[in-house]
C-alpha cells in the first residue's frame, strides 16, 4: 500500500493453519519462496492458490506445477495493470489506489473474487492445499476492523471450504500515514481478530 514501510517478523513468516491438518512448515516455506521468486509484484499484493496434492504422497503438494515462471509473468502483468488475475488455480491482486488515499487493499480484492473463482473451478477441497498469501499483515484500521465496510473478516470463512488451508504473510505492515498509524497493541489485536474469524486456526512460525 502506498506510504507503508515493512518490518520483518523475527522468523520471517506467520502462519494461520487449520487444526485439521499439520502443515509441513518446511514445504510451506518452499512454496512461499516460490511466490517471492516468481510472483512478487514489489508492491502490496495478495494471492490465493489451490495446490494439488502429489499422487500417493499425502501432505505433499505439487506447487511447482502451479507456481511457474510463465504464471508469474502473467500474474504480474495483470495485477500491475490494476486488474484481478483469476485463472485456473490462482486468484491474485495488488492494492488499488483510491480517492484521497483510500486504497482498496489487495487481500480484500482477492476475497471479493474468491467465491466466483472457486465456483468456476473443480478444486479438490478434501486434498488440495489452499494457501492464502499476503505480502504484508492485514491492517488494523480496515482489513481487521469489524466495522469497516472493506474488512476481510466476514469472508475469511471461505477458505475453510478446503480441509487443508493456511493464511500466510511475510511482513508486518506499519503505515507512514499518521491517520493509519498503529500501536504494537493494535497490531496484536489485528492478528487476534484474524485468528478469531478464522475459527480453529493456530499461529505458528515456519
Amino acid at each position: 500500500m502506498t506510504g507503508f514501510s515493512w518490518t520483518a517478523l523475527t522468523l520471517s513468516l506467520l502462519l494461520f493453519a487449520g487444526n485439521s491438518f499439520a502443515v509441513d512448515q518446511n514445504e510451506l516455506a518452499k512454496i512461499v519462496d516460490a511466490i517471492w521468486e516468481k510472483f512478487n509484484a514489489r508492491r502490496m499484493f495478495s494471492m490465493a492458490v489451490s495446490i494439488p496434492e502429489k499422487e500417493n504422497k499425502p501432505g505433499s503438494y505439487d506447487f511447482n506445477q502451479i507456481l511457474t515462471t510463465e504464471n508469474g509473468v502473467s500474474v504480474n502483468e495483470t495485477i500491475r495493470e490494476g486488474n484481478v488475475y483469476m485463472v485456473d488455480r490462482i486468484v491474485a491482486a495488488k492494492f488499488k489506489p483510491g480517492k484521497k488515499g483510500d486504497d482498496i487493499h489487495a487481500e480484500y480484492r482477492v476475497l471479493q473474487n474468491f467465491k466466483d473463482w472457486d465456483d468456476q473451478n473443480n478444486f479438490d477441497h478434501d486434498h488440495d492445499l489452499l494457501l492464502f498469501y499476503v505480502l504484508g499483515s492485514p491492517c488494523y484500521h480496515k482489513c481487521t476492523s469489524e466495522t469497516h465496510p472493506q474488512n476481510i473478516l466476514r469472508n475469511l470463512s471461505l477458505i475453510k471450504k478446503w480441509k487443508h488451508y493456511a493464511f500466510v504473510f511475510t511482513l508486518i505492515s506499519i503505515s507512514k500515514n499518521p491517520n493509519m498509524s498503529t500501536t504494537e497493541a493494535q497490531r496484536a489485536e489485528a492478528l487476534q481478530n484474524l485468528m478469531i474469524y478464522n475459527l480453529g486456526a493456530t499461529p505458528a512460525h515456519p
